[in-house]
């Protein structure tokens, strides 16, 4: 979803895991009648993605910036797409415009909606029909000045969404979808986490099944463009050599507290035997490390990671630590990476992005672990998604950019002497992680199952920790903010987490939360323990 760190602006939010609810009769309170009366005349010729009772599993997202949305779709058959329309909170005021674009980018029309209603779904018609080919990808958007979007995170995952004839396409089936940009109206081609925000199309298929008019490019301000030669050959999009095979649906999750040990690993997507490599402790580099790295020449999404262009694939292996130096996209995938030294999986600085998804990760046992089951360092952008990690000091060591956290249960620590273990260690200039989903189970009384430094000078910012399920440490949350120190932390985000009382009957052995700072739009909501108590800090 939109996020500081996924682009290059400012956020505030996870959206949590759902799916839409659909099916309401009647038309939805808030949406303007003249759309109504209008879907009564266009009834029998004109189509849209979603039904109008559709009503998003977020209606309003808290996160107040300029930020344009889209969705890819096709349609069946030829025709003309009539207009745009979107789901639109209470809070998301201002001027809306909504645009077409092709595949490329080539904007093909935008117009402003007037007569909104207070909430509900909206629509505009553009001033002329704009015809569109059966089968292309098209994008369809608008553009809000004061962000409140609505969104369901994981709605595109591994599914579309198809009501004949159109059709929102599933992430992956070309290129990633849910897509933003931050900032003024434009393009959207950022992504995250698959993630719908609800903007849908007015489609009338043409009586031949034929375009009825050709569609003009405009400029992004509006003006037109010269019309590009249609023979102009179009760039081989590629496959990959090795794609996952299908697997089971491990089950959606809204909130780590309901995370179970079935739900993570190789088993949850039906990898039950692992092959062993042989090897020990493995340096990992772009060229053939080892022969079970396989090459993919393509692009390919797993659970969670849509990958761009070549990647190195590691998948139903059980294998010693990888030390990751390629520089091209690694992904991990239901596989178990047992170190015995200082890590299991560590990124150096300069390589990746990593993806390690669904995989076992960590020591060997209690009394021989790693300093860390899964360190980064260097660019970001990693993802680490339904990991069981078990016999770390440190669960995860984060020093990158932009990584994203997602559904991970880490329990079971390695606890040496003098050890000052935590599920989850951020070294500073952490810019745009997102914490989201966790269970974190810290039997230790040092430090924190979350830990968000300082350390080095450095401080946390534009981190989002959402919805997680925490317990243990001497304190069980650190904050990132170490009282009199500058600078301050700012645009951390802690919302619907729950602290419980796993290790210590006061969650933490001494408390639950320490080191916060309130300033710097830094946001602390709707956490409690998990009696139901409010948590303070």
């Amino acid at each position: 979803m939109p996020r500081r760190g996924l682009s290059s602006q400012a956020v505030s939010f996870v959206i949590l895991c759902a799916t839409a609810l659909a099916g309401c009769s009647g038309v939805l309170s808030g949406e303007p009648a003249g759309d109504e009366d209008e879907r009564e005349e266009f009834a029998a010729t004109t189509y849209r993605i979603w039904p109008s009772g559709t009503v998003p599993a977020v209606v309003d997202v808290a996160d107040a910036q300029p930020v344009e949305l889209g969705v890819k779709f096709r349609a069946d058959s030829s025709g003309s797409i009539l207009g745009i329309r979107f789901f639109k909170s209470a809070s998301n005021k201002g001027t809306h415009t909504g645009s077409l674009w092709s595949r490329s980018g080539v904007l093909l029309a935008r117009a402003v909606f007037t007569k909104e209603g207070s909430s509900g779904w909206q629509r505009v018609l553009f001033a002329s029909p704009v015809a569109i080919e059966a089968g292309a990808t098209y994008v369809a958007s608008y553009h809000t000045e004061v962000g409140h979007y609505s969104a369901n995170n994981s709605y595109f995952a591994g599914k579309g969404y198809d009501r004949q004839p159109l059709h929102a396409l599933a992430d992956g089936q070309d290129g990633p979808n849910g897509v933003y940009k931050y900032g003024a109206s434009g393009f959207p081609t950022n992504t995250w986490r698959s993630t719908n925000y609800w903007v849908d199309v007015v489609f009338a298929p043409s009586a031949s099944g034929q375009p009825t008019a050709d569609a003009t490019p405009l400029r992004p301000d509006g003006g037109a463009l010269p019309q590009r030669d249609s023979a102009a050959p179009r760039p081989d999009q590629g496959k990959p050599d090795s794609a996952p095979a299908p697997a089971p649906n491990p089950g959606t999750l809204t909130h780590g507290k309901n995370l179970t040990l079935a739900m993570v690993g190789p088993a949850a997507i039906g990898i039950t035997t692992l092959t062993p490599t042989g090897k020990g402790d493995l340096t990992v580099y772009d060229a053939s490390s080892a022969s079970f790295i396989k090459q993919v020449s393509g692009s390919a999404s797993y659970e969670g990671c849509a990958v761009s262009g070549a990647h190195l694939l590691i998948q139903g292996v059980s294998t010693g630590s990888l030390d990751i130096y390629a520089t091209q996209p690694t992904v991990i995938r239901g596989s178990s990476v047992r170190g015995g030294g200082y890590w299991a999986v560590n990124v150096r600085s300069g390589a990746g992005p990593v993806c390690v998804l669904y995989s076992e990760v960590g020591g060997t046992s209690a009394s021989s672990g790693v300093d860390y089951a899964i360190g980064t360092g260097g660019t970001g952008k990693n993802v680490f998604l339904r990991n069981h990690i078990t016999y770390g000091g440190d669960g995860f060591s984060i020093g990158s950019k932009n990584d994203q956290i997602l559904e991970n249960y880490v329990e079971k620590f390695y606890k040496p002497a003098g050890a000052h273990n935590d599920g989850l260690q951020a070294t500073g200039g952490n810019d745009g992680m997102v914490i989201a989903r966790n269970k974190i189970i810290l039997d230790s009384e040092e430090t924190g199952a979350i830990n968000l430094g300082p350390w080095g000078g450095a401080v946390a910012q534009y981190v989002t920790v959402d919805a997680n399920y925490l317990a243990g440490g001497g304190y069980t949350f650190y904050g990132g903010s170490d009282g009199s120190a500058s600078p301050k932390t700012n645009h951390v985000v802690v919302t619907n987490n729950v602290f419980g009382f796993d290790v210590w009957p006061t969650v933490g052995y001494w408390g639950v939360v320490a080191y916060w700072y309130s300033g710097n739009s830094c946001v602390w909501s709707n956490n409690t323990k998990a009696n139901g108590t409010a948590v303070n800090p």
